[in-house]
């Protein structure tokens, strides 16, 4: 491990400031101190009840971040370049312990800082930069939160659309038969972040494939451009304004499965 500010920790950073409107500057001195730590694939980044008192930021790979249940684990997530790891934590008499269990599914790279480090960083803040990263916490805590609660509220095949649409928006490459999803996904990856049955996932993946909506190669999945609910987003159309007659914006109808509810419906 050596000391490494590089300029592509710098970019995957960049990527989250981008989306709040936070200034490109606000962690140079965060960045400037950290350490790049490089992960074979297969190895454990951290396990649950380890110690959470750094920061990590993927800057290179592909990592599984799994939740560990009673003996098993169930995949929660892909995270990719950009994406914070071992931000959902606890707080015990041994200090800040990890909830959640990351696995390198690729080499990687993760940059490593500090959480005193990133505090002192912190204090240094005006108050204007400091609530907009208080509100871009918000936006990023609420936006996961919304994610789960949506995939325990519909159908099984809607689960695997939406997590089929999201690894597409992340890790998807276009080629002539589709969009390919670059990470290698078993069924029983997918049955882990839909909450299925391997049945039930083999079931749905055989549904999709004959009906041409997905194509399996080997362990790879390419799904076809040309599929409707590919253009959904579980994060938008959420509340749609209408206006009236008299030009007025009464209150949003909130979306459900792709129909608008009023507003008492909700």
């Amino acid at each position: 491990m050596t000391l490494q500010p590089t300029d592509e920790i710098k970019k995957r950073l960049q990527q989250h400031l981008d989306k709040h409107n936070l200034p490109p500057d606000l962690f140079d001195e965060l960045v400037d101190q950290a350490i790049l730590v490089n992960y074979q694939a297969g190895t454990s980044v951290f396990l649950q009840g380890s110690s959470a008192e750094m920061l990590l930021l993927l800057v290179k790979g592909i990592a599984k971040v799994y939740c560990p249940v009673e003996g098993e684990r169930i995949l929660a997530r892909l995270a990719g370049p950009g994406d914070i790891l071992g931000q959902v934590n606890f707080l015990n008499g041994n200090g800040h312990r990890q909830l959640f269990e990351v696995h390198a599914a690729t080499k990687c790279e993760v940059a490593v800082v500090g959480r005193e480090s990133a505090l002192r960083v912190l204090h240094k803040l005006d108050k204007t930069d400091l609530l907009r990263l208080l509100d871009a916490f918000n936006i990023i805590w609420s936006e996961n939160l919304f994610w789960f609660v949506t995939l325990l509220g519909v159908s099984f095949r809607e689960r695997l659309e939406i997590v089929l649409t999201d690894l597409i928006s992340r890790f998807g490459v276009k080629e002539k038969r589709g969009i390919l999803i670059v990470p290698e996904l078993s069924q029983l990856d997918l049955a882990e972040m839909i909450g299925s049955s391997r049945p039930m996932i083999s079931r749905l993946v055989k549904d999709m494939t004959e009906s041409g909506e997905l194509i399996r190669h080997d362990k790879q999945h390419i799904v076809s451009d040309k599929v409707e609910w590919l253009t959904k987003n579980a994060l938008q159309g959420i509340f749609e304004t209408h206006r009236n007659g008299n030009g007025r914006s009464p209150a949003p109808a909130v979306r459900r499965n792709g129909f608008v509810a009023p507003p008492n419906a909700a």
